[in-house]
């Protein structure tokens, strides 16, 4: 097997993060998994977004969505259109129900209804608002000042606070004791490997 499929994230598309001859798209200057939903659907982005410095202050654009097929803004967003540099999936993008519109994204150029709306469908969609991350393993996660912020600003959050902080502590956890095992146990891995494929090979 390729090692390179567990050292780097995946995104919806199957496509590796980061490398070049994986897929049919040239994800190399693109390394980081930014998440489009709490399930692990995500796109390749070439940095991970920082919005601490944001004019209102809020660690939240809740008019620009990183959606599958790029970047969607409303006309009161605050971030440039290639803030988020996303990689160019429009090759790959066939499904034309997950690009998003005014409708299926930011009905009534309303928050709440563009939370509920079939793009951002409460973290479960193809779309989510830009938001401040921090790195961690060639991935996006979300700040806990953006689970904050998204509980005050939509009024339908309760289960949405639960699930983030669980699915970010979680994931950090999960994450940090995978690879920080794999990176132990990496000489007996592959001298096992190794070893298995000699005597297989004879």
């Amino acid at each position: 097997g390729d090692y390179r499929v567990v050292l780097y994230p995946m995104d919806y598309d199957g496509n590796i993060c980061g490398l070049s001859n994986y897929s049919n798209i040239d994800m190399s200057d693109y390394k980081y998994l930014y998440p489009v939903n709490f399930y692990g659907g995500g796109v390749c982005v070439k940095e991970c977004p920082d919005l601490s410095d944001l004019p209102s202050g809020d660690p939240v654009d809740l008019h620009t969505l990183v959606t599958y097929s790029g970047i969607f803004q409303t006309e009161s967003s605050i971030l440039p259109q290639d803030y988020i540099q996303v990689a160019n999936y429009n090759s790959t993008n066939t499904n034309n129900s997950e690009v998003c519109t005014m409708m299926e994204c930011y009905p009534g150029d309303n928050v709440l209804l563009s939370w509920k709306s079939p793009g951002v469908n409460e973290g479960a969609g193809y779309a989510f608002y830009a938001v401040n991350t921090r790195t961690y393993m060639n991935r996006c996660l979300l700040t806990s000042s953006v689970v904050d912020f998204l509980r005050n600003e939509t009024s339908s959050l309760e289960d949405f606070a639960k699930q983030s902080n669980s699915n970010l502590e979680g994931t950090e956890n999960v994450m940090s004791n995978l690879y920080s095992d794999l990176f132990t146990s990496r000489s007996y891995i592959l001298g096992f490997g190794l070893g298995l494929s000699v005597i297989v090979g004879f």
